[in-house]
């Protein structure tokens, strides 16, 4: 790969970053939603199953506390999945190979102007030896960045995978539909 194609690589994930940085938030915004709902839902069974004492009431009280374990299960997935760090380990890599990547682009430009100026040869045999170099740390930070995101065979109860960018009914930018 030479220094064009790296730096149209770095330029084109870097584009990606505000995309994850939405998607954390997104995830935050769902777990904030699923507390908010079991903490509603927990207030309205305490109040209501104080005077509703008959069967209907006794099944009402059952059900709450089921659709409180499932919220409970849903959010306990999420927060296993580790996904909000998984996205901002992959934002801090891919800014951090976009300002190597610049770095030897810049190198690989200023080796270029002093092709008429003696020591040229050492000049580029150096800039050749820190392209590869790079070359190199660049292959081994795509395949961190891929590990980071494969999938992780299991998807947390009631949400998406944990290598899932957005969560479930979320738009291409990473917000879900309903600004949750």
């Amino acid at each position: 790969m030479d220094i064009e194609q790296m730096k149209a690589m770095a330029e084109a994930e870097r584009e990606h970053v505000d995309r994850l940085q939405v998607s954390i938030e997104a995830w935050q915004k769902y777990l904030t939603v699923l507390g908010e709902a079991d903490t509603s839902l927990k207030n309205a069974a305490t109040h209501t199953s104080a005077g509703w004492t008959d069967s209907a009431g006794k099944l009402f009280e059952a059900k709450t506390k089921e659709c409180s374990a499932a919220i409970t299960a849903a959010r306990d997935a999420v927060v296993g999945s580790n996904v909000q760090n998984v996205l901002s380990t992959l934002m801090s890599v891919i800014e951090q190979e976009y300002n190597a990547v610049m770095a030897a682009y810049d190198a690989y430009k200023a080796a270029e102007k002093i092709l008429d100026v003696p020591g040229m040869e050492k000049a580029l045999q150096d800039a050749a030896a820190a392209l590869r170099k790079m070359g190199a740390e660049f292959q081994k930070a795509e395949q961190a960045v891929q590990q980071a995101v494969a999938p992780q065979g299991k998807s947390p109860a009631g949400g998406p995978a944990a290598s899932s960018a957005a969560p479930s009914g979320a738009n291409p930018s990473g917000a879900s539909p309903s600004g949750a």
